[in-house]
């Protein structure tokens, strides 16, 4: 069975609705985050100073359902809102950060 063929995603219930496969890569090229639940967009801050060095990281992390997605660019649809949590942190540590509802989409 092929790459894409074992990897083919049937059910539209699934949290990742849609994922496109490079040759020889586990991991999905694009993940699409379906509307409803909150999403959490902040940038890691040693990630960006390692691509900021030239290194090919993932410096922006999307937390949904309890889950960390790192992503090298996004998009989302609806309503975007930034959050100032100075006092309140994530459990990640960040402190400003976006997040929305609506769906999303991450590129690697």
């Amino acid at each position: 069975m092929s790459l894409l063929a074992s990897h083919r995603i049937t059910s539209p219930s699934h949290w990742i609705l849609n994922a496109i496969f490079c040759k020889g890569m586990t991991k999905p090229m694009t993940e699409r985050l379906p509307e409803g639940c909150i999403k959490r967009i902040h940038v890691n801050q040693n990630l960006l100073r390692r691509a900021m060095a030239g290194e090919d990281v993932c410096p922006y992390t999307v937390q949904f359902k309890g889950k960390a997605h790192p992503c090298k660019r996004w998009t989302a649809s609806g309503v975007l809102e930034g959050v100032n949590a100075i006092h309140k942190p994530l459990s990640c540590g960040a402190r400003l950060y976006v997040q929305t509802t609506g769906p999303m989409v991450l590129y690697q």
